[in-house]
């Protein structure tokens, strides 16, 4: 079983989300949280086992790069894929300076996006 993280503000874009990752793969287990803070205090406090975090980068309590330095703040090193409507190439330049960040998608989310992060559990 493998263990996703999805962090983002758009519940319909989290349902399309997890629809799609467990048509392509049945053997995931995928936590979702629609507020970054309380995905955030997921990890300080339950120090969890994640193969994998899908998160959105612009969020109404704290964006993704405040809650990327939490977790190099706090030694969480886990993969990251960004999953964003941002076309902007500074957001896309910033994704660059984080080792953790193994992957940027734009949304919306297609089969063929999907099977991009599918590809980073193996």
């Amino acid at each position: 079983m493998k263990n996703i993280i999805l962090i983002d503000d758009d519940p319909i874009n989290n349902l399309i989300c997890r629809k799609k990752l467990l048509k392509a793969r049945t053997d995931l287990n995928i936590s979702e949280f629609l507020m970054a803070r309380r995905g955030l205090e997921h990890f300080l406090q339950n120090s969890p086992e994640v193969d994998l975090l899908l998160l959105d980068i612009n969020m109404p309590d704290l964006d993704a790069w405040s809650f990327l330095d939490e977790l190099v703040k706090n030694n969480i090193s886990i993969p990251v894929v960004i999953i964003t409507s941002s076309i902007d190439q500074d957001d896309i330049d910033k994704s660059k300076k984080y080792e953790m960040i193994i992957n940027y998608i734009i949304k919306p989310i297609t089969e063929e996006k999907i099977a991009t992060i599918i590809a980073h559990l193996d």
